[in-house]
């Protein structure tokens, strides 16, 4: 729609605008909520697990967060994809037209894979270069190495995990992947216990160990986010393969103009994280270390605004879907007036 189509749209009585907010607000409860629990949740769980790792020394912390930036970059370029699906999901989703949902989770799960695949091949054959980059320590190299081995042998399943994860929450059902999360995490730091320490009948493997137990955790998530999909009542976004053939050139480029910027935004951040993180490896082992353990109070901190980033799309998609414009406009209006807010109340609690 053209500036000048908005322009001439009804303005919002300020009865509408009451019922909208309320609208709003109702959405973001049960659409942000189980993600901030989500994210929540995770965060913490993963400071749990940097704590166990710490107690190998700083070394072992280093070598994990160098190790672990390799994800981070992947997963931020996946979600590039992902966003610009979710969109489309969202808006499919609120026109009734499934066939082409299925076409839109066919097209980004063949994306994610083929990232997954090209991350997993540095992991595995380039990992001591890759490593070399930050830190010129040789605990370091040969402890993140040992890591991002296993580490990366769980890339492919977490991106087809979160492509579903990311539409399940594009049409309005975020309380799966919420719970889905919260057993593969617990299970990822039980066996993180068990197979860094050696305890719990299991042999202790160091790093080695943290790294098996988070791609057990990823094979987890993903049966539990398949099964109520195929064998269950969610079945608006199973795919097949032969879905992909029935994309059109059109919609692919349509899906690349959407997914473009926020590709770009991701990738932008990924390359700040990679900076700040090389600057900081360039003090020592000490210092990269430090940071890390500082990484993760300010994750915990940004879940509000990640939970609420991640419901925007599916609340606005839906309304472009049913043709509300008018309604999706002031409901975005309102979002960045909220974000604004969270952002000076969340720096205040950090600070």
């Amino acid at each position: 729609m053209t500036t000048t189509a908005i322009s001439t749209l009804d303005p919002i009585s300020t009865s509408e605008k009451k019922i909208l907010r309320k609208e709003l607000y109702y959405l973001l409860i049960i659409l942000a909520s189980p993600i901030i629990v989500q994210n929540l949740i995770g965060n913490s769980l993963v400071m749990i697990d940097t704590v166990m790792i710490s107690r190998l020394g700083e070394a072992a912390v280093a070598a994990v967060g160098i190790a672990g930036r390799l994800q981070f970059i992947f997963m931020l370029l996946s979600f590039g994809f992902y966003s610009g699906a979710g969109v489309f999901i969202a808006q499919y989703n609120g026109s009734g037209q499934r066939q082409k949902i299925r076409s839109v989770m066919a097209l980004q799960i063949a994306i994610g894979v083929s990232i997954a695949a090209l991350f997993t091949i540095i992991g595995l054959f380039f990992g001591k270069f890759y490593l070399r980059i930050f830190s010129k320590d040789p605990e370091v190299i040969k402890l993140g190495a040992s890591y991002l081995k296993y580490l990366c042998l769980g890339f492919i399943p977490q991106a087809i995990g979160y492509a579903f994860v990311v539409s399940l929450r594009s049409i309005k059902d975020p309380v799966l992947p919420m719970l889905v999360s919260i057993v593969a995490l617990l299970v990822n730091t039980v066996l993180n216990y068990g197979l860094i320490f050696g305890k719990l009948g299991l042999p202790m493997l160091g790093v080695k160990g943290a790294a098996i137990a988070t791609t057990i955790a990823r094979l987890i998530e993903l049966t539990l986010i398949l099964m109520p999909i195929y064998f269950g009542t969610r079945g608006v976004l199973k795919f097949h393969i032969k879905d992909l053939f029935s994309i059109s050139q059109e919609f692919t480029q349509k899906y690349i103009q959407v997914s473009w910027p926020i590709i770009m935004g991701e990738a932008m951040w990924g390359l700040g994280s990679v900076m700040y993180a090389l600057a900081y490896s360039k003090l020592g082992t000490t210092a990269f270390a430090s940071s890390q353990m500082a990484q993760i109070v300010n994750d915990i901190m940004l879940v509000a605004s990640f939970g609420l980033a991640s419901s925007v799309g599916t609340i606005l998609g839906n309304k472009l879907g049913e043709g509300k414009v008018k309604e999706a406009i002031y409901f975005s209006r309102q979002i960045m007036m909220l974000s604004i807010l969270i952002g000076l109340a969340t720096g205040a609690i950090l600070l």
